[in-house]
C-alpha cells in the first residue's frame, strides 16, 4: 500500500503558506513528506514551476525515494460547450508540469454547480466535460498516466 500527502502544506513547518511554492520551498516539503513515513507525493497546481524546478524536485524525488502521485490542475473543466477551447488551452500547463514531475495522475476539479441550469444545459455541460476529459486522457495516456476528477457536478 502507498501512502502520500500533499506539498503545498504538510505541517505547518514551512512558514507563511501564502507564498507560492518555489522549487526549495517543494523540496523542503518533500523532505517532510519522507521524513513523516509517507512514500508518495501530490502537487498542488505546480504549473508555475520551470522546467529547471521541475528536474530539480525530480531529482529531490528520486533521492527521497517519493514517489510523484499526482498534480492537482488549476484551472476548472468546462462550464459550457463555449468554454471548452479555453478549458483545453488553461489545461495544458496543468498537464506538462505533471509529466514534467512524473505525476502518474493529474486531479481536474468541475467549473462549480449551478442549481439553476436547464437539463439542457447540464447535459450540454456534460458533453463539454467529456470531451475535454477524453482530450486530457489522451494526453496523459502519453505519458503513461491518467486523469481523476475532483469534486464533479
Amino acid at each position: 500500500m502507498r501512502t502520500g500527502c500533499n506539498t503545498i502544506h504538510p505541517t505547518s513547518r514551512l512558514g507563511d503558506e501564502t507564498l507560492e511554492f518555489r522549487a526549495r520551498e517543494v523540496c523542503e516539503s518533500l523532505r517532510l513528506i519522507a521524513d513523516a513515513g509517507f512514500d508518495a507525493a501530490e502537487f498542488s497546481h505546480p504549473t508555475h514551476l520551470t522546467r529547471e524546478e521541475c528536474t530539480s524536485i525530480r531529482q529531490e524525488l528520486d533521492r527521497l525515494r517519493l514517489e510523484a502521485w499526482s498534480a492537482h490542475a488549476w484551472q476548472p473543466l468546462p462550464a459550457a460547450p463555449a468554454d471548452i477551447e479555453g478549458a483545453l488551452g488553461a489545461l495544458a500547463p496543468s498537464m506538462d508540469s505533471a509529466e514534467r514531475l512524473g505525476c502518474k495522475v493529474v486531479v481536474v476539479h468541475s467549473a462549480g454547480y449551478d442549481p439553476a441550469a436547464t437539463d439542457a444545459a447540464l447535459a450540454a455541460r456534460r458533453e463539454a466535460n467529456l470531451f475535454v476529459l477524453r482530450q486530457l486522457c489522451e494526453r496523459a495516456a502519453a505519458f503513461g498516466g491518467a486523469v481523476a476528477v475532483e469534486n464533479m457536478q
